[in-house]
C-alpha cells in the first residue's frame, strides 16, 4: 500500500509540472520553462573581498602623474574603453583597457589644463554572488593636468601655432616667425594647416633663408608675399629674399585625419654680394674691383611676377678705353643650377647692346674673347637663362637646398687684354 501511494504521488507531481508554462525563481524574474538557468547552491558562499572591491571600484579615480620622461594616467582598478577629451570635448585619444595608460604624446595637444575622461568599469558588486561580468558603468570625470607638468616644456608644447588656433589655419593669419625652431601641431580633421610668416632681415643685398622639418608626418609648402604658391609637398626648401622681404610657410599633415606633433628649423645667412646694385649699365661696377659677388636673384614683396623676382639678375661692369686691343674674358664658379647657363652681353657707351655670347658657357661660367675694343669705354653684362629682357630665368626658390649661386663662395671674374 504504501508503494502505490509512493508511485500516485509522483505521478501527480509530474502532471502538474507539465501543464505548468513559467515558474518564478527569485521574485521579479521570470524565467522560461525551457531555458537553461544557473541557480547557485546554497553551498556557494558569499565573495569574501566584496567589501574590499566595492571601495576599489568606488574610489578608482583618475590621477595624471609624471614618471621619468612619461606623462601616466593611473587608476586602482581595471577600466575598459578609456577615452580622453581636451576642454572642449574633442576626442584625443583611446585605449582598450588596462590599469596604467601612457598619454605622454597625447598630453602634448591639450587645450587648457582639464582632460575629460570617459571609461567603463564593473559595477560593485549588490549581492552575494557579486555582478555580472558583462554590467558595467560608464563613468565620466575631469583631471586636472598637475601645475609643474603643464609647464614642463618636456611634455606641454607652446608654441605660436597651437597659442594662435584656430586661426593660424589661413595664411591672413600666420604666425610670425624668427630665424630658429618652432615647434606645433597640425592635423586631427579640424587643423589642416599651420601657416606662419617670416621677414627678412633689413640691410645687404640679399638672404637665403632654408626651411626644414625635424620631426613630424608633415609636409611643407611656401607662398610670396601676394601670395602666391611657391613649393610644396617637400621636407626641405628654400627661398632667395630682398632685406625686409616677406615669404609664408604652410606645414600641412602628412594625413588630415591623424594629428601630429613637428618641430621645423628656419636657417637664414647673408647673400654677400658686395657689387650690388649692378643690373643696370648706369649701375655698372669697374670690372678689377674687388669682392664677393653672385649671379644669383632676390624676391621682393613687392609687385607681381615677373617684378617680384627682380634684384642681382644682372651684373654689368665698365671696361676702360682699350681702344685697338682686344680681350679675353673668363667667368667661372657661378654654381647656377644644372638648367641654368651664364651668358654675356656686350654694351656700348649708351648701354645699347652690341654682341652677345652664348658658347663656351655652362652652368659654372663662361668665357670668351672680344675685340678690337673702342676707343671709348664699354660695358659687359652677365646673366643666366637666354635672355637678358625676363626677370624669370632663376627662380628666387625651390625645394631641397639652393645651388651655389644663392649658397657658395661667389664667382670669379679675370679680363687679360692684348
Amino acid at each position: 500500500m504504501k508503494i502505490v501511494n509512493y508511485v500516485f504521488f509522483l505521478f501527480m507531481l509530474l502532471t502538474v509540472f507539465s501543464f505548468t508554462n513559467v515558474v518564478r525563481v527569485n521574485a521579479g524574474t521570470t524565467i522560461k520553462e525551457n531555458s537553461k538557468v544557473t541557480i547557485p547552491s546554497k553551498s556557494v558562499k558569499p565573495l569574501s573581498n566584496k567589501k574590499k572591491l566595492t571601495k576599489t571600484l568606488q574610489n578608482n579615480n583618475p590621477i595624471i602623474v609624471k614618471q621619468g620622461e612619461k606623462v601616466l594616467i593611473k587608476f586602482s582598478a581595471k577600466v575598459e574603453k578609456l577615452t580622453l577629451y581636451d576642454k572642449n570635448s574633442k576626442k584625443i585619444g583611446y585605449f582598450p583597457e588596462g590599469l596604467v595608460f601612457d598619454i605622454t604624446k597625447i598630453i602634448k595637444t591639450v587645450k587648457g589644463e582639464k582632460l575629460k575622461i570617459k571609461y567603463h568599469q564593473p559595477k560593485p558588486p549588490n549581492n552575494s554572488i557579486g555582478s555580472p561580468p558583462d554590467l558595467m558603468s560608464e563613468i565620466i570625470k575631469y583631471a586636472k593636468i598637475p601645475r609643474g607638468l603643464s609647464n614642463d616644456p618636456r611634455f606641454k608644447i607652446i608654441h605660436p601655432g597651437d597659442r594662435n588656433e584656430p586661426a593660424n589655419n589661413s595664411i591672413n593669419n600666420a604666425v610670425t616667425v624668427s630665424a630658429g625652431n618652432s615647434r606645433g601641431s597640425v592635423g586631427g580633421g579640424d587643423d589642416p594647416y599651420d601657416y606662419f610668416s617670416y621677414t627678412a632681415p633689413s640691410g645687404g643685398f640679399g638672404y637665403y633663408v632654408e626651411i626644414s622639418r625635424l620631426s613630424g608626418n608633415i609636409k611643407l609648402y611656401s607662398y610670396d608675399a601676394r601670395p602666391e604658391d611657391l613649393t610644396n609637398d617637400s621636407n626641405r626648401l628654400w627661398v632667395s629674399l630682398a632685406p625686409g622681404a616677406i615669404f609664408y610657410i604652410a606645414v600641412k599633415p602628412n594625413s588630415s585625419y591623424d594629428k601630429t606633433e613637428y618641430e621645423i628649423n628656419i636657417e637664414t645667412r647673408s647673400i654677400p654680394d658686395e657689387l650690388e646694385p649692378n643690373d643696370d649699365w648706369s649701375q655698372a661696377k669697374p670690372w678689377g674691383l674687388s669682392g664677393t659677388r653672385f649671379l644669383c636673384n632676390v624676391m621682393t614683396s613687392e609687385g607681381s611676377a615677373p617684378d617680384r623676382l627682380q634684384g642681382g639678375l644682372w651684373d654689368t661692369y665698365r671696361v676702360e678705353e682699350h681702344g685697338g686691343a682686344t680681350m679675353d674674358v673668363s667667368l667661372t664658379n657661378a654654381g647656377l643650377p644644372s638648367t641654368t647657363k651664364v651668358y654675356a652681353a656686350i654694351l656700348d657707351s649708351a648701354g645699347h647692346a652690341i654682341d652677345s655670347y652664348n658658347i663656351n658657357n655652362s652652368s659654372n661660367g663662361i668665357s670668351f674673347t672680344y675685340g678690337p675694343l673702342p676707343a671709348s669705354a664699354l660695358y659687359i653684362r652677365f646673366y643666366n637663362s637666354s635672355s637678358t629682357s625676363t626677370h624669370d630665368n632663376l627662380n628666387p626658390y625651390g625645394e631641397g637646398r639652393g645651388p651655389a649661386c644663392f649658397t657658395g663662395t661667389g664667382y670669379r671674374l679675370n679680363i687679360t687684354f692684348h
